[in-house]
């Protein structure tokens, strides 16, 4: 740097990387920091017209492509590779390469919030695209340039018709005056709610300016914002630290801040009440609730889907002026049948007249009520060492399926317990506890099936023990301790 923070000492350059062009157009393009710190470098396709060459489908070549380099690592080249580019290690592949396919991305961005890459690619006669990359990428992107013009095919010699390719995000024409799109940024300033999170982007030739954004649906929405009199000189959008944007025009020489002159009264957010509901199935109805974060004067429509497993639950919810709060009344088959709980994850999408706000998802556990539950006293005083209890009940738990714990440990017995659970044909689980000393005071036993439902039996010093019944000998005895007398209680149904 120069004294002047504000201004680059010319003497301090260093050339980081040539690349040779052999035509005079489509030479130099956006060269930008990523999140991640490494340098990236658009790259146009050599020039000329229709790629001649192939150089943007041409993978020992740099030309056509996003470059990804390290420029500040300790080696002592101009620049080092990444080890995760997608094609580091690759035959064949230049590895400075982080996607293909472009024919000239004079202007990317990426978004300072999430970390998502925008790339405008400028096309060649007929279309102009917005490329994206999503922050979690690996990159190694084919964004399709000679194959395809912006979503159209174009040139489908060679390999074309097998290359994995992706499609832009949107494309349009060269009516109304449109030759050259111009990339610009994701607005993440506080000035202009309205503006937030809206990509903005224009066209060099007819100085129009739109606004891309997500429609919450896994496709995009375009809507043209600003009709500028830029006419062949709208060539850069800029982003200040506040993230506020403006817009360069080659024509007068000066840069004008984008303003929005719009109310700014934001739209109000859509969410769920709670992120997880919980309920027995007996309760054969559950109010979900989704609320608005501010009234409006308007009428707002939200669109709610569960997941896969139970794609019949959809609908929409209807905020009418001055409404915040919508309920859904999910019904629920109250069986008797024991079962795993069931979760339902439902999903808000499509808002009308807001934005979607969080959770944007809810879900719904519904818990099984027919294993039955019951109380079981046992006098421990008056058992045997070795002595072994069995406890029947009505519902069928595999073993597979069931952990045991005594809590809390009777104080004697803690190191020479045991307890464990078998299962008879009959569709009855036992509870088997065996001892090998005396034990005084209060403790529960609890059973406890996947995904976790507990029944507890407590054991106590207030009950007197029996004989066997009398289809005893059918039953499985665990014992442990020494081979002492063996008492059984009779089968105990559970409530249910």
């Amino acid at each position: 740097m120069s004294a002047d923070p504000n201004r680059a000492d010319p003497a301090s350059e260093t050339i980081i990387l040539t690349v040779s062009q052999p035509f005079g157009n489509h030479n130099g393009g956006e060269i930008a920091f990523g999140p991640d710190g490494y340098l990236y470098i658009g790259m146009g396709d050599g020039g000329s017209a229709n790629d001649p060459q192939n150089y943007a489908q041409t993978t020992t070549t740099l030309l056509g492509k996003l470059l990804r380099i390290d420029v500040e690592s300790e080696s002592d080249q101009p620049y080092t590779i990444p080890p995760d580019n997608p094609f580091a290690e690759l035959d064949g592949y230049q590895p400075e390469i982080w996607a293909l396919g472009l024919r000239n991305p004079w202007r990317f961005a990426f978004d300072r919030e999430t970390g998502d890459l925008y790339i405008a690619d400028v096309g060649q006669g007929d279309y102009e695209e917005i490329s994206f990359q999503p922050a979690s990428s690996s990159g190694g992107e084919n964004y399709g340039w000679r194959c395809k013009e912006g979503s159209h095919d174009f040139n489908l010699d060679g390999d074309c018709p097998n290359l994995d390719l992706v499609p832009p995000i949107h494309d349009y024409d060269h009516s109304n005056g449109n030759c050259s799109v111009t990339g610009g940024y994701v607005y993440r300033g506080n000035t202009y709610p309205l503006m937030q999170g809206i990509y903005m982007y224009g066209d060099y030739c007819s100085g129009l300016v739109w606004g891309l954004q997500p429609d919450g649906n896994d496709g995009w929405i375009n809507e043209l914002l600003l009709e500028t009199p830029f006419q062949r000189g709208l060539s850069s959008f800029g982003e200040d630290e506040q993230g506020e944007l403006y817009i360069a025009d080659q024509v007068s020489n000066a840069i004008y801040p984008l303003i929005d002159q719009r109310n700014q009264t934001a739209q109000p957010s859509v969410q769920w009440s709670e992120a997880a509901y919980e309920t027995p199935e007996s309760a054969v109805t559950v109010p979900l609730t989704v609320t608005l974060s501010t009234t409006s004067t308007q009428t707002i429509l939200v669109d709610y889907a569960a997941d896969q497993s139970h794609a019949a639950i959809s609908g929409t919810l209807t905020f009418t002026p001055e409404q915040t709060l919508a309920t859904l009344v999910l019904s629920i088959t109250d069986d008797t049948l024991p079962e795993p709980d069931e979760m339902i994850v439902l999903n808000l999408l499509n808002p009308t007249g807001a934005t979607l706000g969080n959770p944007v998802s809810t879900t719904v556990t519904i818990l099984d009520d027919d294993r039955g539950d019951g109380l079981l006293d046992i006098n421990h005083t008056n058992g045997q060492p070795g002595s072994t209890f069995v406890v029947s009940g009505s519902d069928f738990v595999p073993s597979s399926m069931v952990q045991v714990q005594v809590s809390p440990p009777p104080s004697i017995l803690q190191q020479t317990r045991s307890i464990t659970v078998e299962t008879d044909t009959n569709g009855q689980f036992r509870l088997l506890l065996t001892t090998t000393g005396a034990d005084t005071g209060t403790y529960t036993v609890t059973v406890a099936d996947s995904p976790g439902v507990a029944t507890s039996f407590t054991l106590a010093a207030d009950a007197a023990l029996r004989e066997p019944p009398a289809d005893s000998a059918d039953l499985p005895v665990l014992n442990l301790g020494q081979q002492l007398p063996t008492v059984y209680l009779p089968l105990i149904t559970r409530q249910g």
